[in-house]
């Protein structure tokens, strides 16, 4: 009885250690690749977010008055990206250039949006 408990517990804590792996593999494969991005992001402001376990880069601040997230994650559906703006989120392919980045979090304010609607205009 003890030795299949004991086997069992060996088991779990190589599966632990495998999935942990896998994370950090995926995570340095995401800051090897979005490394422009991930500059430019550090350019504007944006600040990591920590080392978690999961499979993802995180950076996160304020621009221009707006909370901003940007998560470059990995696994099992692939390399992806996400941008969160005061709440509103953003399912993006993997954003690995600078312009990318500028494109996905310099979302254009509401007096801008209201200057340039040509239905007001006319």
């Amino acid at each position: 009885m003890l030795n299949s408990a004991l086997t069992g517990f060996i088991v779990a804590l190589i599966s632990l250690w495998a999935v942990y792996f896998f994370h950090r593999l995926w995570q340095q494969s995401l800051r090897e690749d979005a490394a422009d991005a991930i500059a430019a992001a550090r350019d504007l402001g944006l600040s990591p977010w920590g080392s978690t376990y999961w499979p993802r880069v995180v950076l996160e601040g304020s621009l221009d008055g707006r909370a901003v997230r940007v998560e470059w994650r990995g696994g099992v559906l692939g390399a992806r990206s996400r941008v969160t703006i005061d709440g509103q989120t953003q399912h993006l392919p993997l954003v690995v250039t600078a312009e990318a980045l500028v494109a996905a979090v310099m979302v254009p304010s509401e007096s801008d949006l209201a200057e340039s609607d040509p239905a007001e205009s006319a």
